[in-house]
């Protein structure tokens, strides 16, 4: 994984900026422990675009598609420590928030990216979904993913860090409101000037 940008950086602070604005329009989902997640561990963290696929398999190969994330970071299949599982469980709650509240059209992005065989995985398990549960739109395909990933990784922190447990606990429980959230976060990083409330 490459390197975050500094907390110093303008970014990280138009970030905060706009992280701040953004829940004054949702002062019932404010948490200084979740926005400051916000911040640093999905915005910060995916200015790199490399940040967003840091996940390899044995061949080297960066992972793009949210089922091989999966069965990488799982100890019953390739993770080859807990550390690795906790790594990437969180990465995968991260990489879901960010492309549900910044990219809240997932299903066009699919059907539209360059590479033809690039999410394919994705897009076979987000059309089974919605064959399943017609009413609901593709985004609901990462938000499951989302909440199942920090449900999981809130579990393995449970008793080991107790403080991480609970931020990842609430993520998952408020998954859909923080991608929200992040959407509006999105429209002031956009429009600076944009005044929701």
């Amino acid at each position: 994984m490459s390197e975050k940008i500094p907390s110093s950086h303008t970014l990280t602070r138009m970030f905060k900026w706009a992280a701040k604005r953004a829940f004054r329009c949702y002062p019932e989902l404010y948490d200084k422990d979740v926005s400051d997640h916000i911040c640093s561990n999905v915005l910060a963290e995916f200015v790199r675009a490399d940040n967003l696929y840091w996940i390899k398999d044995d061949k080297g190969c960066s992972l793009e598609e949210i089922p091989d994330m999966f069965i990488e970071g799982d100890v019953l299949y390739h993770a080859n420590s807990l550390e690795k599982e906790l790594a990437v469980q969180e990465h995968i709650g991260n990489f879901s928030l960010f492309m549900s509240g910044f990219f809240p059209n997932v299903s066009w992005i699919l059907k539209n990216r360059s590479r033809a065989k690039s999410r394919m995985k994705d897009n076979l398990y987000m059309q089974l979904y919605l064959t399943l549960h017609p009413c609901e739109k593709g985004l609901d395909y990462y938000i499951i993913q989302g909440k199942k990933a920090y449900e999981k990784s809130s579990k393995i922190y449970k008793g080991l860090n107790d403080i991480k447990a609970s931020l990842l606990k609430k993520l998952s429980q408020h998954f859909e409101a923080y991608a929200c959230l992040m959407q509006t976060i999105q429209d002031y990083l956009l429009s600076p000037s944009l005044n929701l409330g």
